[in-house]
């Protein structure tokens, strides 16, 4: 038996080695590849897992809101309402509400006119929510010439300001962007005081530019009337090409001729729970008082 060993060279071993080694490493390649892969697999499942059951949690939040458009075409105004189910559920923003009662409120009472009120009402309303140059146009009006409100209109006959629509100008929600104006269309009203009627007059757009002043100074009668420091910086009253198909002077029959809530608003009362302001020491000059309405009694000031 010895005649037929052979030894075997030191180079034969080496070669030996060497293909024992990769089929070892080629192996443990494998292996290593096989568990990347059900660790891939694993958590592919969980993160489809994980998926599937938020998509199933957020199915009950999706909710289908269908709108409401209203066309009025004797204004050439619409608006888009949703309908919900619970109208108290329907929520809106508190800088959004603030910004259009202001809005309104001072297109009122600029545009508006009422004899028995606009001493203790719309002026301290124009003037605690207008810049000096605002309030100035609004002061022309009253020379006493025969186009002034106060001699055109006198005591019995009121006008009344119907705001339509209010649409704000440089609001940007994406970029955080607050509005710096807004567009208002608006109607003017013939109220006669003898016999509680109401006319059409005409149809107007208001473009203004305001902004919000903390540090206003000014009386705390004022202050009740502006508490947030709303200023008006630039007004501009033109007249609007969609009027209303009625003529002027024809009562509207789909319009009240005045609701209490109307009458309420017009006389000018304040909230209960308005908010308060605090003027800061750096205060701006005060606002100037408004001059009294010529044939009107003057409103005695605070404190008097």
């Amino acid at each position: 038996m010895a005649l037929f060993k052979r030894e075997v060279s030191e180079a034969s071993q080496e070669i030996l080695k060497k293909s024992m080694d990769f089929e070892s490493n080629v192996i443990s390649m494998v292996k290593r590849s096989e568990r990347r892969a059900w660790i891939v697999a694993i958590g592919s499942m969980v993160l489809t897992l994980m998926l599937g059951g938020a998509i199933a949690y957020m199915l009950p939040l999706k909710e289908k809101v269908p709108y409401l458009v209203t066309v009025d075409l004797k204004r050439s105004t619409s608006t888009v309402s949703p309908l919900r189910d619970n109208v108290a559920a329907t929520g809106i923003y508190a800088s959004e509400a603030l910004n259009r009662s202001h809005v309104a409120r001072f297109v009122q009472a600029r545009e508006g006119y009422d004899y028995d009120t606009i001493n203790e009402h719309d002026w301290e309303y124009v003037a605690s929510m207008s810049n000096d140059q605002v309030k100035g146009l609004f002061v022309q009006q009253f020379d006493g010439t025969a186009n002034s409100p106060e001699k055109k209109w006198g005591r019995n006959t009121a006008i009344r300001v119907k705001v339509n629509s209010i649409v704000f100008n440089g609001l940007d929600e994406e970029r955080g962007a607050r509005p710096t104006g807004a567009t208002v269309r608006f109607e003017k009203w013939k109220f006669d005081k003898t016999n509680g009627r109401s006319e059409y007059l005409s149809s107007h757009v208001a473009t203004m530019s305001y902004e919000y002043k903390t540090n206003l100074k000014m009386s705390d009668h004022l202050r009740l009337r502006n508490p947030l420091g709303f200023q008006v910086t630039s007004f501009r009253v033109d007249d609007e090409f969609n009027a209303p198909v009625f003529k002027a002077g024809q009562p509207d029959k789909g319009v009240p001729l005045l609701t209490e809530d109307e009458g309420v608003m017009h006389r000018g009362a304040d909230a209960p729970d308005a908010p308060s302001a605090v003027v800061p020491a750096s205060a701006q000059p005060a606002q100037p008082s408004l001059p009294a309405l010529p044939g009107a009694p003057a409103t005695p000031a605070p404190g008097q």
